[in-house]
């Protein structure tokens, strides 16, 4: 029986020991300046994206997937330059490296575009869901898919070498 008892202490540290490690590397990632720079533009540039998706559709009444998409113009453009300035900051790069990046940039972008406007689509248009509150969600899915995006192909200065 006590070693029973023993090996079920034993076995309750490690797995404390394993979620302690899981969230002290969690924390560490949240805690890189890149990380942090990334949330506070992802921040900004989805107050831009709301508010010109609010004032488009519930104020001048323009449609919800137009609306949709002249608000991610909008949100595009300063994301690029807000990304390219304050997050990733790549070196600077000859002409056909800048155009391969923004290239790659707006291809990424549009991706979760289409992902967003899907979604739209389908929860604002066919069934009812609230503008905003599927225009929020939306957001916050569309940010986690950009970072990978920007970090992993955009701004990844082994693809423009």
């Amino acid at each position: 029986m006590k070693y029973s008892q023993e090996m079920n202490v034993t076995n309750e540290m490690k797995e404390k020991r394993i979620l302690i490690d899981k969230i002290r590397r969690f924390w560490e990632i949240l805690n890189q300046k890149e990380t942090i720079s990334y949330i506070i533009v992802g921040t900004l540039t989805t107050g831009v994206n709301l508010t010109a998706y609010y004032w488009l559709c519930n104020i001048c009444g323009v449609a919800n997937l137009i609306a949709n998409a002249f608000a991610w113009v909008v949100a595009m453009l300063f994301a690029y330059f807000a990304n390219a300035k304050y997050v990733f900051k790549p070196t600077k790069k000859e002409l056909i490296g800048e155009i391969l990046q923004i290239g790659r940039f707006f291809t990424a972008r549009f991706i979760s575009f289409l992902v967003e406007e899907a979604a739209m689509f389908v929860c604002v248009d066919l069934l009812f869901v609230n503008n905003m509150l599927m225009k929020a969600i939306m957001n916050v899915v569309v940010v986690i898919i950009n970072y990978f995006f920007s970090k992993y192909v955009v701004f990844n200065e082994q693809l423009t070498k």
